[in-house]
């Protein structure tokens, strides 16, 4: 868990476990955040697929708002979800009740992101990628994992003509209640994207436009776009999530005083996110971008906000290429956000 030495711009770089450590420090886990680091990166599996999102990383960290700092981390599984790893994480039940929900999940026949978990005190979930070359072969292979409401629900999707794709599904599972499930839908065109919002929940473009315009110069109008769709709503904030990758194209020396400014604006923890921004960005190289996507999430109680963020890890599962740059890159390259 010791840092593995500087890079050429004297920049110390750590591995998964160190850096996760860290960041639990940040968030208040004080002598808990040495074993949970260990924990989470014991689920941690081998680099699979990629995408901007994530640049082929093995960890996302996220900041969300409104809301108190609170620890939200998304970790890497791999090809397939194996109970005795999530156990690490999660109770037993749980463990076993995530890997039941995917076991009707035929395997990808593309370079996939695999699962991802998505973890926080509270609530976990966990994400599988959806990115078939051929969408209605993506939309045929999930329907056996979709209960019957759920089924009628992507039909209604799929019927509005939406443009784009099937990206992802992702699964919540409380340990007593219904589940929650999202479909993510892809699209690379702005007209889409707003079409898409307005029909799902109409009123929300303006939303999503303005919560952007505090990281974008041209919000609405540029990077391509994921939607997050709930397909059985059962809690008062499964509204959309809309994110935008555009941000990621942001040079990283704007992007400070953008997350804190967002944070104090939506009631979120602002110290607690500049920290975090802090951290992330000075354990990275220089051409690395740890700012990668924004999420608006639309709902009762008005917008909220979550910002992905993706640290530079060095180790066995991290030596992999930047979707801008590679680790021994002179500079950034031009990309395609949410790259299939």
């Amino acid at each position: 868990m010791d840092p593995l030495g500087p890079n050429d711009a004297c920049v110390t770089q750590l591995d998964l476990e160190g850096t996760l450590f860290r960041v639990a420090l940040l968030c208040g886990y004080g002598a808990q955040a040495k074993d949970l680091a260990a924990r989470m990166t014991s689920v941690c599996q081998g680099n699979v697929g990629r995408s901007c999102v994530d640049a082929g990383a093995p960890v996302q960290i996220t900041g969300e708002a409104p809301g108190e700092a609170d620890l939200r981390i998304g970790l890497r599984l791999g090809k397939s979800l194996e109970e005795a790893h999530l156990r690490a994480l999660l109770p037993d039940g749980r463990a076993a009740g995530f890997v039941q929900a995917y076991s009707g999940l035929a395997s990808a026949d593309h370079p996939s992101l695999g699962y991802w978990l998505f973890w926080s005190r509270n609530r976990q979930s966990i994400f599988a990628d959806l990115r078939d070359p051929d969408p209605t072969a993506a939309g045929q292979r999930v329907r056996p994992i979709l209960h019957p409401s759920e089924q009628a629900r992507l039909d209604v999707i799929q019927s509005l003509n939406l443009g784009g794709r099937p990206w992802g599904i992702s699964l919540e599972l409380d340990g007593d209640g219904p589940r929650r499930t999202y479909l993510y839908w892809f699209t690379s065109r702005s007209r889409e994207a707003s079409a898409c919002v307005e029909s799902l929940h109409p009123g929300g473009w303006h939303q999503v436009v303005d919560v952007l315009g505090n990281l974008l110069s041209l919000p609405g109008q540029s990077g391509r776009w994921l939607v997050a769709i709930p397909l059985a709503p059962s809690h008062e904030r499964d509204g959309l999530w809309v994110g935008n990758s555009a941000w990621g194209l942001v040079p990283e020396n704007q992007k400070h005083r953008a997350v804190g400014s967002l944070m104090a604006r939506f009631r979120g923890p602002r110290t607690y996110a500049e920290a975090l921004w802090s951290f992330c960005r000075s354990s990275a190289e220089p051409s690395w971008r740890v700012g990668r996507t924004c999420e608006v999430g639309l709902g009762k109680g008005g917008p909220r906000v979550r910002l992905l963020l993706t640290p530079q890890v060095i180790g066995a599962m991290a030596r992999i290429s930047n979707s801008e740059s590679s680790v021994s890159s002179t500079g950034p390259v031009d990309v395609v956000p949410f790259d299939e």
